[in-house]
């Protein structure tokens, strides 16, 4: 049986990809958010608030994101594939 550690590296070797990639994606929508709104207005405030809340509606999106691939696989386990 692999260990607890061997398992983890494993598990981040296979999702490295995705992670780089997931990383980049939040990134630069969240600059093109930030730029977006620095260049509509001259109040560091509402250019901190726009960037602060982007970020936290993406990490929720992520976290449906990922509750739904982790419901999808629970239920293809329990029925089987079709």
């Amino acid at each position: 049986m692999a260990s607890l550690l061997s398992r983890i590296r494993h598990s981040f070797d296979a999702s490295a990809g995705d992670v780089v990639f997931g990383m980049e994606d939040g990134a630069v929508s969240i600059f093109g958010l930030v730029l977006g709104v620095a260049a509509t207005t001259d109040q560091s405030s509402h250019v901190l608030v726009a960037g602060f809340t982007g970020a936290f509606a993406a990490a929720v999106a992520m976290m449906a994101g990922a509750a739904g691939l982790v419901t999808g696989q629970l239920v293809v386990g329990w029925f089987g594939a079709f």
